[in-house]
């Protein structure tokens, strides 16, 4: 870790401590440090899945001399870390599923694309007598972000405060204010956004801007293709805009306009079946005639459809579009 970089860690450290104890209190962050997790290899048979270990790491490792300081020390016990339920539900499997090497990688890849984790992996542990224990590793990254900003120039004064929460007490929920100031407008700004709304995969981001010159709603719901074998898709966007602008003559405002602006889009896609399903579904019906587990997902094979209606300004448009998706075997 640089010079600058846990010299950012330090400052937003400092903000932290003050912002957590008076909104949660060091009772909600007490967390067990992580522990050495030995990999095994499982063997090319049918094994089912036995117990989901969870192993979460502090944003600091005490273990490390440079890192076992006081303010580090601080920091791991004011921070707020991923929730089990938070981790459990971006899993592509549970306990009972018969083990598939390509889903426990592909869980491992949704887990590390959130920002509010320094990495992710999963292991196996224990494989024997045709159950294998897993473990899902994770550490956690300072996730409250300052933006402070201002200058000067030509005798007028612009300044930007904001604050950001990735992980909003550790839901994995996003949580922005911002106010920027310039010489033409004030804009305030609140956003939320949550990629596992009600401990599913649809997604929602709000966001409410309060300027000088109007406002601004923007409202986003999506259900994506979370996995490579994800069947279907669908979403839809709202965004209301009503602005106020001035036109300038010699420095003076000469004439003044409204715009609104109504804007929805709604889309879906499904995943068309290719080769690798009929596969799936045939070894499937095999295993359901011998008793055997049940699958944890289909291969992911075949393409995708997507279908995608626009609304604006009274001018609808539709178009479609298909995409390949593949992996290899």
């Amino acid at each position: 870790m640089g010079f600058w970089q846990r010299y950012f860690l330090m400052r937003h450290a400092v903000l932290r401590l003050a912002t957590t104890a008076l909104l949660a209190g060091p009772a909600l962050a007490d967390e067990a440090p992580g522990e050495a997790v030995e990999k095994i290899a499982v063997p090319d048979s049918h094994f089912v899945i036995g117990d989901i270990v969870l192993n979460k790491q502090d944003v600091f490792d005490l273990s490390n001399p440079e890192e076992d300081r006081w303010l580090y020390r601080a920091a791991n016990r004011f921070h707020i870390n991923t929730r089990e339920s938070t981790i459990r539900n971006q899993l592509l499997f549970r306990s009972g599923d018969t083990y598939d090497k390509r889903v426990v990688e592909e869980s491992a890849r949704i887990l590390r694309q959130n920002k509010y984790l320094y990495d992710a992996d999963i292991l196996a542990t224990r494989a024997a007598d045709g159950i294998v224990d897993l473990v899902v590793s994770t550490r956690d990254v300072w996730s409250l972000a300052p933006e402070l900003s201002l200058s000067r120039s030509g005798g007028e004064t612009r300044s930007r405060f904001g604050l950001e929460e990735t992980n909003l007490l550790g839901r994995g929920q996003r949580m922005r204010v911002l106010q920027d100031n310039d010489i033409d407008r004030t804009e305030r700004v609140i956003e939320f956004a949550d990629r596992h709304l009600g401990h599913s995969w649809v997604s929602l981001t709000a966001r409410y801007s309060d300027n000088s010159d109007g406002d601004s709603s923007l409202l986003a719901v999506t259900r994506p293709f979370y996995a490579l074998d994800t069947r279907w898709a669908a979403g839809g966007t709202l965004l209301v805009d009503d602005r106020r602008s001035k036109l300038y003559q010699f420095g003076e405002a000469a004439a003044e306009y409204r715009h609104e602006r109504d804007y929805a889009r709604l889309f879906g896609g499904l995943r068309l079946p290719g080769r690798g399903d009929r596969r799936a579904r045939r070894d499937s019906r095999c295993r359901r005639r011998s008793g055997g587990a049940r699958r944890a997902r289909l291969p992911a094979a075949g393409h995708r459809a997507f279908a995608t209606a626009a609304f604006g300004g009274g001018q609808p448009a539709l178009c479609m579009t298909t995409t390949a998706s593949r992996t290899a075997r």
